[in-house]
């Protein structure tokens, strides 16, 4: 595992940004039943329609930009969010969340630093001012095994009674 993350850095470092997805056939997957891998194949090839048919959406949306790999993950992350920041549940503007840089960022839920977590189900798009105040992740949160994805809906109730909750998720949208 830990030279697999070397290679995945050594491609982000030589690429300026982070691939938009990376297949691995690990050992582990050949103990899997064949319907097992058929199931995880498809669950591929859906993902890899979804991001095709997002980045059409996103040439459509903006023609003549040249949208990158890191565009596709915030887009798919508006529309997962309703369009909304994950911290402070304000609203995002799609037109400045890609075209203006420093507006709206993905910010790891639980830091990759801690997690070496790079999926998806670990990122939401938050307003830059607010992954900055961010601080960090809720412990009890964590402990008590929400998914990354799900903190950001939390009830508004329910992130103040967690420990360590910022500042920003507890103010009105």
């Amino acid at each position: 595992m830990a030279q697999t993350i070397k290679v995945v850095n050594a491609i982000i470092r030589e690429q300026g940004e982070s691939p938009v997805s990376i297949h691995l056939e690990l050992a582990r997957e050949m103990s899997k039943s064949f319907q097992e891998r058929a199931d995880l194949e498809n669950a591929m090839k859906e993902n890899n329609a979804d991001n095709e048919r997002l980045m059409r959406d996103l040439h459509e949306r903006f023609p003549g930009r040249n949208i990158s790999g890191q565009d596709l993950v915030k887009y798919r992350l508006w529309k997962e969010q309703d369009g909304r920041c994950a911290y402070s549940l304000q609203p995002l503007e799609l037109q400045s969340v890609i075209t203006v840089s420093g507006y709206a960022e993905v910010d790891h839920i639980v830091p990759y630093s801690i997690s070496f977590d790079d999926c998806r189900t670990n990122k939401v798009l938050v307003l830059a001012a607010e992954k900055s105040s961010k601080g960090q992740p809720p412990a009890a949160a964590i402990s008590a095994g929400y998914k990354a994805g799900q903190l950001y809906r939390l009830h508004k109730k329910q992130r103040k009674e967690l420990p360590q909750t910022p500042k920003s998720a507890e103010r009105k949208p």
